[in-house]
């Protein structure tokens, strides 16, 4: 699979997080069920966070993302430990695919170096730029299949 595709594939996920979202008062968004440790803001926002982290950050190149933002949902985070702003909604609606299309644009001119090795808690191992890409997506599949489950229960 090219990365054409695979820059494709994320932005169709990210679409359907925000079909997820769609017009759910703020409450649901924020609410975590017993059964749960984050709820769906959280689960969106650290897509996007960490598809960020996974490209500029394992190049060590300026984050695009206001570190406090960052903070409360990378990983290691949990939504039980924060206190949740619409403005992070309306940060995350309105990124969901800017960071895509930034991380693609950086690719295709060749702007990514010094990438540093990182080993998932997945159990993957990521040596370059272009595998941190392809397995963001497993990633963010991961992270809309919480939301497809926690949908069914706020």
């Amino acid at each position: 699979m090219n990365l054409e595709t695979t820059f494709e594939h994320n932005r169709i996920t990210r679409q359907r997080m925000l079909d997820v979202i769609g017009e759910r008062p703020f409450q649901e968004l924020i609410k975590i069920p017993e059964t749960h440790n984050n709820n769906l803001l959280w689960n969106f926002g650290h897509a996007v966070v960490t598809q960020h982290l996974l490209s500029f950050g394992l190049c060590k190149m300026e984050l695009q993302i206001p570190m406090e933002i960052v903070d409360r949902f990378r990983k290691g985070s949990s939504a039980k430990e924060q206190v949740f702003l619409e403005s992070d909604l309306d940060y995350f609606k309105q990124n969901a695919t800017k960071f895509i299309d930034l991380t693609e644009e950086y690719l295709t001119n060749g702007k990514f170096e010094n990438f540093t090795e990182y080993p998932t808690s997945y159990g993957v191992v990521l040596d370059s730029i272009e595998s941190a890409i392809q397995f963001n997506n497993l990633h963010e599949g991961l992270h809309f299949g919480y939301m497809m489950a926690l949908r069914k229960l706020i």
